[in-house]
C-alpha cells in the first residue's frame, strides 16, 4: 500500500473514533451544542482530507502520464466549509460555532501528529539499523 492510502486510512480510523466519542458527548452530557458542532465540524475535515487524498492521487497519475494536471479542489473543500458555517450560523441553537471551528481543524492537526510519530520511528528505526 502506497504511504497516502496508509496515512488516509490511520486518519480515517482515528476520526471515527473521534467521532465515536464526539456522539457519546452529544447523548450523555448537556453540552449538545457544542458536541454537534464538533460533529459538524469533523465530518467536513474528514470529507475535505479525503477529497484531497484522491485529488493527490489523480494529480499524480496525471503527472506520471505526462498530462498536464488539473487543480486540486480548493474552491471544492472551501464551498464545503462555508457550508458547515453557515449551517452553524442558522441553526445557533443547535450548533457551537467556535466547536465547529475545532472540529474543522482535526484532520489537519491528526495529520500532523501523524506526520511527527511516523517521522520519528523512521529516525528510531534508522538509528537501531546504525544508519545515523
Amino acid at each position: 500500500m502506497s504511504e497516502l492510502r496508509v496515512r488516509v486510512h490511520r486518519l480515517v480510523k482515528t476520526m471515527c473514533y473521534l467521532l465515536a466519542l464526539f456522539v457519546l458527548g452529544l447523548a450523555f452530557t448537556e453540552y449538545k451544542h457544542v458536541f454537534a458542532g464538533l460533529i459538524l465540524g469533523a465530518v467536513v475535515s474528514l470529507v475535505n482530507a479525503l477529497y484531497t487524498a484522491v485529488k493527490v492521487h489523480q494529480f499524480g497519475k496525471r503527472v506520471a502520464a505526462g498530462l498536464k494536471p488539473r487543480g486540486l479542489g480548493m474552491m471544492t473543500r472551501f464551498s464545503l466549509v462555508a457550508l458547515a458555517a453557515l449551517i452553524a450560523i442558522r441553526y445557533a441553537e443547535t450548533f457551537h460555532l467556535p466547536s465547529l471551528a475545532v472540529g474543522l481543524i482535526l484532520a489537519t492537526v491528526i495529520l500532523y501528529i501523524d506526520g511527527l510519530v511516523y517521522s520519528y520511528r523512521l529516525r528510531q528505526s534508522d538509528v537501531e539499523r546504525g544508519e545515523d
